[in-house]
């Protein structure tokens, strides 16, 4: 683990000593702030009904940024709180997850460069436009907890994201993820001291991704804003102890569907953006059971 985090910050430093530019005043600017709620009814296995609130908030700052135009780079901090909470809690999958890291992208990307040609309305190409998505490597701190707080853990560790934003066509195909090696602490676990187990410290493995198919494109008009999002998560665990293994908990699995519909402009004071339709199947740490939802509901203030 060491050596992991040794590595990630010889990277930080060498992005800013050697491999950038000189500062662009263009990227200082006051920090960005994102916020999405999603409201909804919840229908779990049996005859288990409920509400849930889906939520997902961000600060970042780009505090250093390169000049050049072509595989621009910058480094970045950036805080998150993200999770769901459920009136049952025995329906909830998924932890309410607050996380900082301080990280450095790469664009793989360049700008298609175009000149007049040798006569009136003809355009000759230089340099054709190249678009692969972006990279980004960096630390992390955070601290996860199921919504009654009686299973917590922090977290800190290495984090590398690739990041793909074009979805027409073939190119949905390409996923975004992120893959994490991590140190866990357990803070508080009350299914660890049950078992006699008490405070557990290990590493954990963790890779997502997700997919983005717009919908829209191959129906009617009047669908033209449905997308299609699938998410895949797995967990693995090092160093548990083997009454742990033997419980099932080194190791988790999430898979999740949805269907969005968003509204070309929002209603209710730019408030309602969109609705969906969700199913998910599995388990988030440190939650402990795995479980089938069924979320309805809509979307505020984000997309």
């Amino acid at each position: 683990m060491q050596r992991i985090l040794l590595f990630v910050v010889a990277i930080l430093i060498m992005w800013v000593n050697g491999f950038c530019a000189e500062t662009s005043d263009k990227c200082l600017e006051k920090p960005e702030f994102k916020a999405k709620f999603k409201p909804s009814l919840i229908k779990g296995e049996g005859d288990h009904y409920g509400g849930a609130l889906d939520m997902e908030l961000s600060a970042g700052y780009y505090f250093w940024c390169g000049k050049e135009k072509e595989y621009k780079k910058k480094l970045f901090s950036e805080v998150e709180l993200n999770g769901i909470l459920v009136t049952d809690n025995d329906l909830n999958q998924r932890p309410i997850r607050t996380e900082a890291r301080i990280a450095g992208s790469i664009n793989l990307s360049r700008p298609k460069i175009v000149d007049r040609g040798d006569r009136e309305g003809v355009i000759v190409v230089i340099q054709k436009g190249i678009y692969l998505g972006r990279i980004n490597a960096g630390l992390n701190i955070g601290h996860e907890t199921d919504q009654e707080f009686s299973n917590q853990n922090y977290t800190v560790g290495a984090e590398l994201t690739y990041v793909f934003t074009k979805h027409e066509n073939w190119k949905a195909l390409i996923p975004s993820f992120s893959a994490a090696y991590e140190q866990v602490g357990s803070y508080k676990s009350d299914i660890l001291d049950d078992i006699g187990i008490g405070d557990d410290n290990y590493q954990r493995f963790r890779i997502e991704s997700s997919w983005k198919v717009l919908l829209g494109d191959y129906l009617p008009k009047l669908f033209e804003p449905l997308t299609l999002h699938l998410d895949t998560r797995y967990y693995k665990d090092f160093g548990r102890s083997d009454t742990v293994k033997a419980m099932d908990l080194d190791e988790s699995k999430y898979f999740a569907v949805s269907l969005d519909y968003t509204f070309k402009e929002p209603y209710f004071y730019d408030m309602l953006s969109g609705v969906y339709l969700k199913v998910s199947d599995g388990r988030i740490p440190p939650i402990e059971e795995n479980s089938t939802q069924v979320y309805a509901g809509i979307i505020l203030w984000g997309k």
